[in-house]
């Protein structure tokens, strides 16, 4: 059952003896009670309704900026962050009367720990960039909404946001829309990353590791001693695999000295010299099919900034094929 915000409850207010209303136009304004002499209309702010109208359009707007960064997609960090975003629209009420610097500071916290959590995985940098996208979807999705309840005249708007007056049969309208809109959409999403990812399987000196790999068919790396191909893994991914001196060795690659571990060498390509090694067992198995692999491969160490379109690895087409 519908339970109305009573610290919310928002009256229009139209003085009958106030000669600057003409110029003025109707004000609306927040009190705890009517006066007699003031004519009053009450609006009544549901909190669940307010939820779910705002996860429904937080679901679709995440879903259109994580697509136009060309980020990984997955349903459930999705949900929690539209949740998040239903939950914050809430607690917004409250920031009504808060300075509007405090306000835009809160806004854009809020906006960041939900591209945080539908995009886990992504430096701050990717973060904030799908910060920014998001915040540029919904306001576009925003003036969407504002402008169809305008039209229909069922809106109040107050303190740089508008109320709209929703009905029960508008709002399952509304979810049955996003619902229709998100499954499609995810069985679509899924079939191509299922085609442009795969997962690897490392075994390296009783280490198990596995990591998401993108599939490029860019990447030619090979080792010039063995002809094997090279599988790029962000260095991240394999702190649990070397010691943190043996990173740092590797890292920087002018430090040529007894910290490196056993089994490293050095590959020219077209950043100056990548350190690889090779793990005892590959085994690559790609998304959405049961079919595993084992492959002679080696392991080349990646130290930049980012991910590879949303993985943390890059694994040459060839072991596909």
């Amino acid at each position: 059952m519908t339970a109305p915000l009573s610290f919310k409850d928002y009256y229009l207010y139209i003085p009958l003896f106030d000669k600057k209303f003409l110029t003025h136009g109707v004000k609306y304004k927040r009190c705890k009670q009517v006066r007699k002499e003031e004519y009053s209309l009450t609006y009544t702010i549901y909190a669940d309704v307010l939820f779910v109208l705002n996860f429904a359009i937080d679901f679709i707007c995440m879903c259109a900026s994580l697509y136009i960064c060309r980020l990984k997609r997955r349903v459930f960090p999705i949900i929690l962050s539209s949740v998040a975003g239903g939950v914050y629209s809430v607690f917004a009420l409250y920031l009504v009367n808060t300075p509007f610097l405090i306000q835009t500071i809160v806004h854009i916290f809020a906006l960041f720990i939900m591209c945080l959590i539908s995009t886990p995985s992504s430096d701050i940098k990717t973060i904030l960039k799908a910060e920014l996208l998001f915040l540029g979807v919904s306001a576009f999705a925003g003036g969407i909404v504002s402008v169809i309840f305008s039209y229909l005249g069922k809106y109040v708007f107050e303190s740089g946001s508008i109320y709209a007056d929703v009905s029960p049969l508008s709002l399952l309208s509304f979810v049955l829309f996003t619902a229709a809109f998100s499954i499609p959409f995810f069985v679509k999403t899924g079939k191509r990353i299922a085609y442009k990812t795969a997962s690897v399987s490392l075994d390296y000196k009783s280490t198990k590791k596995r990591v998401d790999a993108f599939i490029d068919t860019g990447n030619l790396l090979s080792d010039p001693i063995s002809g094997d191909g090279i599988i790029l893994i962000k260095h991240t991914e394999l702190s649990d695999v070397f010691k943190e001196e043996q990173m740092e060795a590797l890292k920087a690659l002018d430090v040529l000295s007894e910290s490196f571990p056993t089994g490293i060498r050095l590959v020219p390509w077209e950043k100056g010299l990548l350190p690889v090694f090779r793990p005892d067992n590959t085994v690559i198995k790609l998304f959405g099919t049961s079919e595993k692999k084992t492959v002679s491969a080696l392991i080349g160490i990646d130290f930049s900034s980012g991910s590879f379109g949303g993985s943390f690895g890059l694994l040459p087409s060839c072991y596909i094929n």
